[in-house]
Parts: C-alpha cells; structure tokens; sequence
C-alpha cells in the first residue's frame, strides 16, 4: 500500500497539456404546426407501448435479479424450468451481443409493470434471408399468475409482417424452452 500511495505521489507532470472543446455553431428549428402533411405521414406501429427494445445488458440484468429474487428464502417455490431460464438467459445475454442480435421486452398494458417486463425474448435478425428468429423466452417470477404469451407472439408477429421479414421459433424446440414453443405453435 506504501508503494502505491508514493507512486501515485511522485508524478511529476511534464509539458502543456492542451485542451480542445469543439465549438458548434448554435441552430434554430422551426416546426410549422399548420402543416399537416408532417404529422399526418407519421404511422404509429400497433402495440407500441408493449414492446420495448432493451440491450443485452438490460436482459443480463433482469435475469440476474429474477434469479436473485427466486432464490431467497422467503419467495414461494419455483419449478426448476425458471432457474434454467435465467441461467440460459445470462450465458446468452453476454455472448449473443453483436448488433444481428435484439433482446425485447414484453410489458403487458393490462399489468404494473414495476418489477420488468412481462417477458424477454432474446431474437436475431438474418439480413440475408430476411429472417427473425427467435433464440429463447425467459418469463418473469413476479408476474406468473396469467400468460400473456400469445399477445407477444401476436405482436411479434404483427411487428414482422410489416416490415416484410419471416417470423421463425423453431429454436424454440430445446427441451428448456418447449413449454414456449408449444404454446407458439399451438395457438
């Protein structure tokens, strides 16, 4: 500890050092509100509110805190399929990160969400092929009692049918994500 406290001590600083702040020049906008064709070629995407865009860290971090949350001794008995989930969801979360790779959030209008989504899905984009795939499903323990399931799936679907790409589960058929894709594929 010595060493360091007279190593950070001993810095002698050497020469100028030379601080650059860019100066950009200061622009009004002017939005005519008269002007409807602006606002009238604006589409609002259905179920917009439901869906969210979240990064692999937002999803690393839910999957570790849900494990966290179900793993204490006082929460009610989890089957084992939820500890699976959050374990698969952290492997994926942190090496699934380049940008073909999309991680979404499932808020439900009908429930409070302050403990997350309702569900995350962990999907990735094939540019060539024009496929979206779905990778995995993780569910949150706080909100177990309804399956909101279908209405992701639905909007999914909806959301890939307007942008014209194919909407693909099949990865979902591991025996860890089965109960998912059953439930996809039977509805």
């Amino acid at each position: 500890m010595l060493s360091l406290f007279t190593l950070c001590n001993s810095f002698v600083p050497s020469g100028r050092f030379f601080y650059f702040k860019p100066e950009f020049p200061k622009r009004s906008v002017y939005v005519n509100l008269e002007d409807t064709s602006l606002i009238d070629s604006l589409e609002e995407f259905s179920g917009n509110s439901e869906l969210k865009l979240l990064t692999h860290l937002n999803a690393e971090g839910w999957a570790n805190s849900w494990l966290l949350h179900i793993a204490r001794e006082n929460t009610p008995f989890f089957p084992e399929n939820y500890y699976r989930d959050y374990l698969n969801m952290l492997s994926v979360a942190s090496s699934y990160t380049s940008k073909e790779y999309f991680y979404l959030g499932f808020y439900p209008d009908g429930l409070r969400n302050n403990n997350g989504p309702k569900y995350i899905g962990a999907f990735k984009l094939l540019h060539n092929k024009r496929i979206f795939e779905t990778i995995m499903l993780m569910e949150s323990p706080y909100y177990i009692d309804e399956s909101y399931l279908i209405n992701f799936k639905y909007i999914l679907k909806n959301m890939t049918d307007s942008s014209h790409v194919f909407f693909k589960f099949d990865k979902l058929k591991r025996p860890e994500q089965m109960r998912y894709y059953l439930e996809w594929a039977h509805m």
